[in-house]
């Protein structure tokens, strides 16, 4: 831009500001950063209040022949520096509404949301409309189903996912407000409104159009391969390892574990980014400029380079802008008229660029937490297919205590085998520990439950200090519960097993009880048991049995009784014996068959019939008895049963990763290099062979 000696060409307009002339200002302008303004301005009026300009906004002019350029910010503060003979000096700094952000610290989740999706609601609910910003994307963005802002700035964490993602910002001004522009391609780049900026070194002229004084170009080393892994544990057996290589240096490797990714695809888009980062970083120009057009996320050509390669189309990262006006002061000082400069930095038009991926991937959360178990109205138990559960963190001013709350939790367990292992799961209302995985505030996982004020243990402490148990809650309404309980109080040590309706034990092979002392049975109702084989049954002393109402025995072959002593039996009503061929009844001494005031008896002195008439073949018939018919048993009902779990197969090492060595060229490779292509020689070098 040309400048005329003595002539005003930077201006200030605050709304409540009026007679402010500008001194001299500073500025940085940055792609994917805060443009920041310190702008000294002096006025007669010594009483300007503060108060009231932070926070509004300012727009800060430089005038230009063809067309003004405007910087349009807010003012994050504004600072009284001293009184002069006449005037006051002030300072003031214009920054993007998106600077504020950084003053807004939370934490929240943000469910179901892709990256742009989180970014409008964020700028939205700041009173950031889309008047001031635009999302000009055109690669394809999937929903997140877990993305937590933690103990963060707003700011932070829209720029760690925006970096993330490889979408990158700039603003654009304007006279009454300023729009920061998001990308993700080069056609959100404009072009500067200059047709070309030519290059010309400073010849202690005063240069009448826009101009670069000074030109210079960097190649620096980038890694030149990036490899990132992560792990789906609904894929378990899937190595999702991904790479991406640059231009160079491909054993300048960069690993990252985890990848923040659970498919090859979404991982491989990653890899892009960070190597595209690392790749815009490699190559640079820059240099000194009077051109005020030169703003980060605009492309302009340079021209009458000596090196004609360099003489093409570039994209402005990073310009640092400094302008004097001393004519504002009302002294000799303001003799040296106005001055612009400013050093700007650029990558080649065609690089894509990212972001340089400064903000780490997550904020790692340091320890454990607790939370709520929480799920739908009306349930006590809320889960899926992999025995997941939903909590609501105690930090969370959004959440409703319902099964929106977070996402999907894995629960730690004793075992977790296939199909196979120990299985607990915390109900709605439980108290659970929460520890992240690698600190990843995005991947929670529960280890535990704890009690509390409202929800106390099982039996009242310190009285059952000895007890442990495993004590459940009847589902759905409680009022009922398994246990299996330990007592070790010296004395009284006892197990103690609960089951509030059925209670089934199978066992494949054999299964043996001891008891030392006695032990008790009672069943409140029927008992079935089912032998299919033998039953073996031997009491040392004594049995009793006692049946209050009949025995019905089915014997199917024989049944033998040996009584060492007596063999006593009395029914009330009737004996019957029957048997299908013969009956012998053998007494060694006695045998005595009575019936009312007769009787007939059997000794060894011989036999004796006794009673009012004995009759011998005279007529008449025998006695009938009732027939045995003894009822069926009742068939056992079998245990419950389960199958058993999945065989384990180990899932196959991968091939070892290759650690690529560095490839460091000597001085005398280089020489001979550099000679053979200066000279268009044959490159030869000396090779030994073995014989």
């Amino acid at each position: 831009m040309a400048l005329t000696a003595n002539e005003s060409i930077f201006s200030i307009q605050v709304a409540s500001l009026k007679d402010c002339r500008v001194v001299q200002f500073s500025g940085e302008e940055d792609m994917s950063g805060l443009f920041n303004f310190t702008v000294e301005v002096v006025s007669a009026d010594k009483n300007i209040d503060g108060d009231e300009l932070v926070g509004k906004p300012g727009l800060m002019v430089i005038q230009d022949p063809d067309s003004p350029r405007f910087i349009h910010g807010e003012i994050a503060s504004f600072s009284h520096m001293y009184w002069g003979q006449k005037l006051t000096h002030y300072q003031l700094v214009l920054v993007p509404k998106f600077w504020f952000l950084q003053h807004r610290i939370g934490t929240r989740i943000f469910q179901n949301l892709s990256v742009p999706e989180i970014i409008k609601k964020v700028l939205d609910e700041a009173n950031i409309t889309e008047e001031h910003y635009q999302l000009k994307l055109t690669g394809n963005y999937q929903s997140r189903v877990y993305t937590l802002q933690y103990n963060e700035s707003e700011y932070d964490f829209l720029c760690r996912l925006m970096e993330e993602e490889g979408i990158h910002y700039h603003f654009e001004h304007s006279e009454d407000k300023h729009v920061m522009i998001m990308g993700d391609a080069k056609p959100v780049f404009q072009k500067i409104p200059l047709e070309e900026l030519e290059y010309h070194p400073r010849s202690g002229l005063m240069a009448e159009t826009d101009v670069s004084f000074t030109f210079w170009s960097q190649e620096k080393t980038v890694p030149g391969k990036v490899v990132t892994r992560d792990y789906n544990f609904e894929k378990p057996k899937m190595t999702l390892e991904v790479e991406q290589a640059g231009e160079k240096l491909s054993e300048l490797q960069q690993f990252y574990f985890p990848g923040n990714y659970t498919e090859q695809a979404e991982g491989q888009r990653y890899a892009k980014i960070k190597t595209e980062a690392h790749e815009a970083q490699r190559y640079s120009v820059g240099g000194v400029s009077n051109s005020c057009r030169l703003i980060p996320g605009y492309l302009f050509a340079l021209t009458s380079y000596e090196r004609e390669e360099f003489n093409k189309e570039y994209l402005v990262k990073k310009v640092s802008h400094t302008g004097y006006q001393t004519q504002s002061l009302d002294s000799a000082s303001g003799d040296q008229g106005s001055s612009y400069s400013n050093e700007y930095f650029a990558i080649v038009a065609d690089t894509p660029f990212r972001p340089k991926g400064e903000q780490p991937l997550v904020i790692p959360i340091d320890g454990t937490q607790t939370a709520f178990v929480t799920g739908p109205s009306g349930e006590e138990i809320y889960t899926d297919e992999h025995g997941r559960i939903k909590v609501q963190f105690h930090w969370d001013r959004e959440g409703q205590q319902d099964e929106k709350t977070s996402c999907w939790i894995r629960v730690n367990q004793d075992w977790a085998g296939g199909e196979w292992g120990a299985f607990k799961l915390p109900r709605i209302g439980h108290e659970v520990i929460i520890d992240y995985i690698d600190g990843d505030p995005n991947r929670p996982l529960v280890m535990g439950s704890v009690y509390n004020g409202e929800s106390m243990p099982p039996y009242d402490l310190p009285e059952h200090k000895t007890r442990s148990t495993t004590k459940t809650n009847s589902s759905l309404g409680g009022e009922g519960f398994n246990e299996i309980r330990f007592e070790d109080k010296k004395g009284q040590e006892q197990v103690f097993i609960h089951a509030e309706k059925d209670m089934d034990i199978r066992v494949k092979n054999d299964r043996r009880d001891h008891v030392e002392v006695d032990r008790h049975l009672i069943v409140e109702k029927d008992r079935f048991e089912y032998i299919k084989a033998d039953s073996h049954h031997q009491v040392n002393v004594s049995q009793f049995n006692k049946v209050a109402q009949k025995v019905s025995e089915t014997i199917g072959q024989s049944r033998q009784l040996k009584v060492g002593n007596n063999y006593l039996e009395e029914a009330g009503s009737e004996v019957h014996f029957k048997s299908g061929q013969k009956t012998v009844l053998d007494a060694a001494m006695e045998l005595t068959v009575k019936a009312g005031g007769s009787f007939i008896k059997f000794d060894p002195s011989g036999v004796t019939l006794s009673g009012p008439t004995v009759s011998l073949n005279s007529g008449g018939s025998p006695g009938k008895g009732t027939n045995a018919s003894p009822d069926a048993p009742t068939t056992a009902v079998e245990a419950d049963k389960d199958i058993s779990g999945q065989k384990f197969t180990p899932t196959p090492p991968p091939a070892p990763a290759e650690n690529q060595g560095i490839q460091f060229a000597s001085m005398a490779q280089q020489i001979a290099l550099a000679d053979a292509m200066t000279n268009a020689k044959a490159l030869v070098q000396n090779c030994k062979l073995k014989a």
